[in-house]
């Protein structure tokens, strides 16, 4: 413990910077004053973590969620997050509702800025270089805009650690890295498919490039499959019930539909490289960075330090490059029909952070360069062709009302830059270059954030919602975000936990207006809400019934009494996750109804005599019940998953026992 604290020391000093700037440019949603207004996150991705905190209250795995679809396999749906390790910590510590939600995110973050901090180290770039990095990517555009899909923001804050084990493992020369494999593992725990999915291509890309320009392309193709392999056996639990369920899932068996608006990258994105005046999917990372940058090519530095960074920023923004159809680029259509799950990556705007990680990493190796330069002739020049570039720019596509102050805001940040190489101090330039980055990026986020402060009186917040892959990407509009609507919903606080659904056991459709939607899903309603139409087959053909509208206010559970005579009784005792408990009473016997969709996965209980449950009415469960008092369960059991835990636990100790093993490549 000793050697770790005075290994962490020298660092200890940028870590807290990387800390403050966070904490002071976040610091109205670290105080709970704004809430992130996303539409995904209020209105699903929250409840869903707040489902699974309330099962593991109730003592249970969320196996099943009984509250969605009129019953979904919780295994199988590709956002389940109940593995992951913050989930469940805040769960214990907070109980998790939106707004501990997004205090985890907001430590994510932050986690993903130190992230890439060590990562820029291993790769031989300073202490003051990794922590302007930091901020980069940090207070990026790309990573201001993901907490509105708060599972996007885990994927992102895990890549740079990913990108460290690899280097690492340079210096061992062991072809896996159990740091890598980790984090990979937890992108696919915590983070949206589809995101951890381009994650691991752009990482296992990089790994091989930059192996093979060190002329050890050999190594690198192992260090891919081992650590990936590692990874896969540690998110196994999450990774195989999904496979399965894919053929059950259309939305996870078929090529998605391409809409322009869900994926294009506009002359928006590439102008705000240089310019950022929308908050949405900007691509802006800080002008140091482009700064550096043009100073390497006017003063013809070494542009092979670190050069597979930038192979692989612009592999990645090729990949997710999308045009005015929304067809995708050449090389993700290439690699659609090669590489297997590339064809669910879709609303491709949303994964320009990796890339940025890139780019970020890149330009740091001419930070250095630039701020000791000492204002000469290339210093000058880069920052004339930044201003330049920002006048051409804003005099095309810019209205000057809404934009000529911002035009004169950035023009006077690359001013204070140059300006910046001529402190003679090192301590005192190292301290100017990170509060001019935290002044630059502070203001740049609270110009663009659309968010505004929310009320909540105890009862009921009311929040402005936006939906921002439907943002205006017009420079010429004052409009920051599209279809952006007050909603109004029950606070978390009064919401009933998981074993007060047994209180209603009454069946919902489900209305899809935003406040309706998180109140069925966070006041824990049997209901057949679902968004983004996630659904299984068989609740599709539910659906398409013409008696499915008269299911609503019908019971959850019914007994069909042999006797006819309606005198049986039935209790609703205990529900979790993987558990429906009843007592029944009945004269002669019968069938116990349970309107949940049927799933062989499903066992009926009598009396602790297990056997597998009856399909019902096409679409639902059933049990058949003898004469006399009978204490009846259906209970999941998904050995899949099970297993998978087990082969995910075992997997871990044995990687932890190879790392510590004195292993190398011969």
């Amino acid at each position: 413990m000793k050697c770790f604290v005075n290994r962490l020391k020298p660092h200890l000093p940028y870590l807290l910077a990387i800390a403050a700037a966070h904490l002071l440019i976040y610091r109205n949603y670290w105080l709970l004053k704004l809430l992130f207004t996303g539409g995904d996150f209020h209105r699903w991705e929250a409840p869903a973590v707040n489902f699974q905190a309330d099962c593991f209250a109730a003592g249970s795995w969320p196996l099943w969620n009984p509250f969605v679809n009129f019953g979904y396999p919780w295994t199988d749906f590709f956002g389940s997050s109940f593995l992951f390790p913050t989930h469940a910590a805040f769960s214990v510590i907070f109980g998790y509702c939106v707004k501990t939600a997004q205090l985890e995110i907001l430590c994510w973050q932050i986690a993903g800025g130190l992230g890439m901090y060590f990562c820029a180290q291993a790769f031989g770039i300073s202490k003051r270089a990794s922590t302007l990095c930091a901020f980069s990517f940090l207070f990026s555009g790309q990573m201001d805009a993901l907490p509105a899909w708060n599972q996007l923001v885990y994927n992102t804050a895990c890549f740079p650690f990913m990108l460290w084990g690899y280097r690492l493992s340079l210096g061992t020369e062991k072809p896996f890295s159990l740091l890598a494999a980790v984090f990979l593992a937890l992108s696919f725990l915590g983070g949206y498919a589809a995101s951890a999915v381009t994650g691991a291509y752009f990482f296992a890309g990089f790994a091989l490039v930059d192996s093979a320009l060190r002329k050890k392309p050999l190594w690198g193709m192992k260090f891919v499959f081992f650590t990936a392999l590692l990874a896969a056996a540690l998110a196994l639990p999450k990774l195989l019930p999904v496979y399965l369920s894919q053929g059950a899932v259309p939305r996870l068996a078929v090529t998605p539909q391409w809409r322009p608006e869900l994926g294009i990258l506009t002359t928006h994105e590439f102008v705000s490289f240089l310019l950022p005046v929308k908050h949405f999917f900007s691509l802006y990372c800080g002008e140091l960075t482009l700064l550096a940058v043009f100073f390497a090519l006017i003063a013809r530095r070494k542009t092979g330090r670190n050069i597979s960074f930038l192979i692989m920023f612009a592999a990645g923004a090729w990949f997710l490059l999308v045009n005015g159809r929304g067809d995708p680029s050449f090389l993700k259509t290439v690699l659609r029909g090669v590489l297997p799950f590339v064809k669910q990556v879709r609303m491709d705007f949303l994964y320009w952070a990796y890339p940025l990680a890139f780019l970020s990493l890149y330009a740091a190796g001419f930070f250095e360069d630039f701020l000791e330069s000492a204002g000469d002739k290339y210093a000058r020049g880069a920052a004339a062709l930044f201003g330049t570039m920002c006048v051409v720019l804003f005099v095309i596509f810019f209205d000057a009302r809404n934009a000529f102050g911002f035009l004169l805001f950035h023009i006077a940040i690359a001013t204070a830059w140059l300006g910046m190489t001529l402190i003679k101090k090192r301590r005192m330039q190292t301290l100017a270059a990170l509060a001019l980055m935290c002044l630059e990026m502070g203001i740049v986020f609270e110009r663009n954030r659309v968010d505004m402060p929310y009320s909540d009186n105890g009862r009921e917040l009311r929040v402005l919602m936006t939906h921002q892959n439907f943002a205006d990407r017009s420079f010429r509009s004052a409009s920051l975000a599209g279809q952006a609507g007050w909603v109004t919903y029950e606070n978390d606080a009064v919401r009933p936990g998981l074993r007060a659904a047994v209180d209603e056991p009454v069946l919902h459709i489900g209305k899809f207006e935003a406040g309706a939607v998180i109140n069925a899903l966070n006041n824990k309603k049997f209901t057949a809400t679902w968004l983004n139409s996630q659904e299984r087959r068989g609740f599709m053909l539910l659906k398409a019934q013409p008696w499915f509208n008269r299911l609503e206010g019908t019971p959850l559970f019914e007994f069909r009494d042999d006797a006819g005579d309606g005198n049986a009784a039935v209790s609703f005792d205990r529900l979790t996750g993987s558990e429906f408990a009843f007592t029944v009473n009945s004269a002669k016997g019968g069938l116990l109804v349970l309107r949940q969709m049927f799933d062989g996965r499903w066992d009926a209980v009598i009396d602790g005599a297990r056997g597998p449950a009856q399909i019902c009415d096409n679409f639902f469960m059933q049990a058949r019940v003898p004469p006399g008092k009978h204490q009846v369960k259906f209970v999941s059991r998904d050995y899949v998953f099970l297993y998978s835990l087990l082969a995910s636990i075992l997997a871990l100790v044995l990687s932890v026992f190879i790392s510590i093993y004195p292993f190398h490549e011969r």
